[in-house]
């Protein structure tokens, strides 16, 4: 791999790139981006929705990065993803980098929002403040809610997003 895949993070939350899998892939890295192409073939199904759950300890977080690489738009990861099973499989090159990611560590807000009732509002709104600076052409209608943000931007760029949220339980 070379370090030229490293890529300046512009969101927080929206258009992460790949600098977390590249920093992966400098560990042990265990190779699961079959995954990919199961994630792939529920696309445009009503399972859409995936949930990757493992015990604790298991990658499941650098299965996030690895999921956050593979689809965001906003980079090139190619090259981090030639030499493992995923290129080898027929969706490879129809979905890598083809759409807008917005990722999501719940830990994070816990951490530092710890006992706040409004937790979910609190994460709402930084992510509607992140993607709305990602699309300043976009007209937003006067609503605090992350979905009409959201809706708003996929009407306007008739784009669609694609969520990964690690650590979900941690607002538990």
């Amino acid at each position: 791999m070379q370090s030229n895949l490293i890529r300046t993070i512009m969101g927080r939350f929206i258009n992460k790139g790949n600098l977390d899998l590249v920093c992966d892939r400098k560990l042990d890295y265990v190779d699961k981006s079959a995954m990919i192409q199961v994630i792939n073939e529920t696309l445009d199904t009503q399972n859409r929705c995936s949930c990757v759950s493992r015990g604790r300890r298991f990658g499941k977080s650098m299965a996030a990065h690895m999921l956050y690489a593979y689809y965001d738009k906003f980079c090139d990861s190619r090259q981090l993803f030639e030499d493992l099973a995923i290129a080898k499989m027929p969706s490879f090159e129809e979905n890598l980098n083809k759409y807008p990611v917005i990722y999501l560590d719940v830990t994070k807000f816990t951490t530092d929002y710890k006992g706040n009732k409004d937790i979910v509002k609190i994460m709402q709104k930084a992510i509607r403040e992140d993607v709305s600076k990602q699309y300043p052409d976009v007209k937003f209608r006067e609503s605090e809610k992350l979905m009409d943000a959201l809706f708003d931007i996929a009407d306007s760029t008739k784009e669609r997003f694609f969520f990964i949220i690690d650590e979900w339980d941690a607002i538990c």
